[in-house]
C-alpha cells in the first residue's frame, strides 16, 4: 500500500484513464484489506485520506463508511476530526447518518 503522496503522484502520472482505473483499483484492494487487518488500526487516519482522496477522483468509496464512523468515535480528537471531514465530503447514497458529524466534533472539542 503506497503512502498518501505516493499514491497522488501515483494518479497523477497515469497517462490514460485506464492507467488511473487500474492503480485506484489496486490501491482500493489494498484499503480493504487494510480495513480487515487488526493490527492497521494506526494507520486507519491514513487510509481514510486515501479514501477521501479516491472519492474525490469519482471512484465508489462506499466501503470505507464504517471505518469513517469508527474514527469518529475514536478517543482522539485529530481522529475524530479526520472522521468528520470524510464524512461530511463522502455520504452514500442511503446514508443521511452522516450528514450532521461537524457539530459533534466541535461539541468534543468544547467539553474537553
Amino acid at each position: 500500500m503506497w503512502p498518501c503522496r505516493t499514491l497522488i503522484r501515483g494518479v497523477r502520472e497515469c497517462k490514460t484513464a485506464a492507467e488511473e482505473r487500474e492503480v485506484i483499483a489496486k490501491e482500493s484492494a489494498a484499503l480493504r484489506e487494510a480495513f480487515r487487518d487488526p493490527e492497521a488500526v494506526g494507520y486507519r487516519h491514513r487510509n481514510v485520506a486515501k479514501l477521501m482522496f479516491i472519492h474525490m477522483l469519482g471512484y465508489p468509496t462506499h466501503f470505507g463508511q464504517m471505518e469513517t464512523m469508527k474514527l469518529i468515535a475514536s478517543a482522539g480528537f485529530a481522529e475524530k476530526v479526520r472522521g468528520c471531514e470524510c464524512a461530511g465530503a463522502s455520504p452514500g447514497p442511503r446514508s443521511t447518518y452522516l450528514a450532521f458529524p461537524g457539530p459533534l466534533a466541535h461539541s468534543q472539542r468544547t467539553a474537553s
